[in-house]
């Protein structure tokens, strides 16, 4: 065997992707799988190249590194203010930044995006290896639902860390699934420099070695394979722990503290009763978490929208994760039982814990729903369907899926590129330049919109909710939670300049009555409005809510 072979082989082997016994058919399925993954890399190397696109947050995180790369601090526009949530996000940019002032988000993009080929064999891994018995045809819509979901591909190749938090997810997952203690333990510290509330799925794993080893744990012995998980973990996340605390005083990112402060989690507003309370979890249920199985365009920021299925490939895919999950059940599928615990503990997160269920929030969380939904489908079928139909129908219901989000890809893609053209770099940049032009010292700007104001202005923002100001998370806290909002905080602090969607303008002068504070302190300066001929083409543009802007500037006394 030549050194290239056994390269190989041992690379298969590390994902478990080596050929078993009397395995036919070996050879295809694995050049499929490979297949798969340099098309996933492919084609968000296009979506980048295409579309440009920068999504909001992400400068919001960028400048963090950036400014730390120039000397000013880990921070975004207030001194030693923890403005992110989550670390590789800007551990990522930082390395790149480093280098040269500028290329943070870009190295992010180049990372994700060669990332996203290990996210693929990682997937094809855990349905190797989950002892589900998958049949190959199946296997593929897990593996081209990563590969080509149209937001699995935008926020990673728009500057966030998304892919790379799908991909570390997947990991973890199956070093679980082929117990291997130290891999393991490395990636779920990853998972907790990914996102701070995959601190969840370290509980779901807990709960799942506790009954693992219960027998050794009830006569009080610690297994070495704990013991090896847990120093991974402790010996890679604790030194951030420690680094944050002596850096901006406190580990919880001050990200979590305003939203937490500055939004509502929707039961804790207005009067609820049985039939509410369903109708609510319902719509959320269906119309947002598991919304993105199915064919749906967020990349207007304002949520999952509904495409050409008005939703019915979805509400099918949540059939069907039911169905899986009451299969894992019944069949005592033991090594899918972690991941059943993420979907449904992160579902009850989102729907209950949540105060702004934000589209990248769900797009790990979507790439563990679709395997159940995959093995729901196995089990309807080998349930309903003889044997000699079965794979016949697994195929054409693979193709079908498949095409269902495939053929959307050139409207998203354009769509993607056209709010790029004629609204981010339009609108939100613009406005940004003129702030940078003409701030002057000591002067400060108010705003819900902080990601491109912020970066492209470098001045101080009071942003709603307080991202990268304690001081507006302090406002919140003094008041009522009736009274904490976008509207009374600017009224609060009274910047120098207030930049405003034109709707919310409209608002502010309805809510201050014959005599609004904004109108008698502030005088319009200037509006920033997309060019309509070249936005009314842009693929679900009624669900854009950044079209036009006010830019007021305070009246000087």
């Amino acid at each position: 065997m030549s050194k290239i072979q056994s390269l190989g082989f041992k690379f298969l082997s590390h994902f478990g992707l080596n050929k078993r016994e009397n395995e036919k058919n070996y050879p295809m399925y694995i050049a499929t799988v490979f297949l798969i993954a340099i098309a996933a890399v492919i084609i968000r190397f296009v979506f980048w190249k295409y579309t440009g696109r920068v999504w909001e947050d992400a400068l919001i995180t960028v400048r963090h590194s950036e400014n730390f790369a120039s000397g000013l601090g880990l921070t975004h526009s207030q001194p030693q203010l923890h403005g992110f949530t989550s670390p590789i996000s800007v551990l990522i940019p930082l390395a790149g930044d480093l280098l040269n002032v500028g290329f943070g988000i870009t190295l992010l993009k180049l990372v994700s995006a060669l990332a996203s080929f290990f996210g693929i064999l990682y997937m094809a891994a855990i349905l190797r290896n989950i002892n589900i018995n998958l049949p190959k045809f199946l296997t593929l819509i897990p593996l081209a639902y990563i590969a080509f979901e149209h937001h699995q591909i935008l926020w990673g190749m728009a500057g966030m860390e998304t892919q790379l938090v799908t991909v570390i997810l997947l990991m973890s997952m199956y070093y679980l699934i082929a117990w291997k203690p130290i891999p393991l333990g490395i990636s779920l510290a990853l998972c907790l420099l990914a996102r701070p509330d995959f601190a969840i799925w370290l509980v779901v794993i807990g709960i799942y070695i506790l009954f693992k080893f219960r027998k050794d744990l009830f006569k009080l012995r610690i297994p070495r394979e704990i013991l090896k998980i847990a120093l991974s973990v402790v010996a890679i996340y604790t030194p951030w722990l420690i680094a944050t605390t002596l850096y901006y005083g406190s580990p919880i990112p001050h990200t979590i503290i305003a939203k937490s402060s500055g939004y509502n989690i929707w039961w804790q507003m207005g009067e609820w009763n049985l039939s509410s309370v369903f109708e609510k979890v319902w719509l959320l249920f269906t119309d947002f978490i598991f919304l993105p199985l199915g064919p749906s365009f967020a990349g207007h920021g304002s949520g999952f929208g509904k495409l050409y299925d008005n939703g019915f490939i979805s509400h099918l895919m949540i059939f069907f994760i039911l169905s899986g999950t009451l299969a894992i059940i019944l069949k005592k599928v033991t090594a899918a039982y972690p991941i059943l615990g993420f979907v449904w503990g992160f579902a009850f997160y989102y729907i209950f814990l949540t105060p702004a269920i934000f589209g990248w929030y769900v797009v790990p969380f979507s790439a563990a729903s679709i395997i159940i939904a995959t093995y729901g489908i196995y089990s309807f079928g080998d349930f309903l369907l003889k044997e000699v139909h079965v794979q016949k129908i697994f195929l054409l219901i693979s193709i079908l899926y498949i095409g269902s989000m495939v053929f959307i890809l050139p409207s998203t893609f354009k769509g993607e590129r056209g709010i790029q053209l004629y609204i981010e770099d339009k609108v939100r940049k613009e406005i940004g330049l003129y702030l940078r032009e003409n701030l002057k010292t000591g002067e400060t700007i108010g705003s819900e919109s902080l990601g491109y104001v912020g970066y492209y202005s470098q001045g101080k923002v009071y942003d709603w909710p307080g991202l990268c100001s304690d001081e507006v998370t302090e406002f919140s806290k003094s008041r009522p939670r009736e009274q904490r909002s976008l509207y009374t905080m600017l009224e609060n602090f009274k910047p120098t300049y207030i930049v405003l969607r034109e709707h919310e303008y409209n608002a502010f002068k309805l809510f201050g009555g014959e005599n609004p504070w904004i109108s008698n302190q502030y005088e319009v300066i200037n509006t920033y409005k997309s060019d309509p001929i070249h936005t009314k083409e842009i693929f679900l543009i009624e669900r854009n809510i950044d079209l036009s802007f006010v830019l007021l500037k305070k009246i000087q006394e």
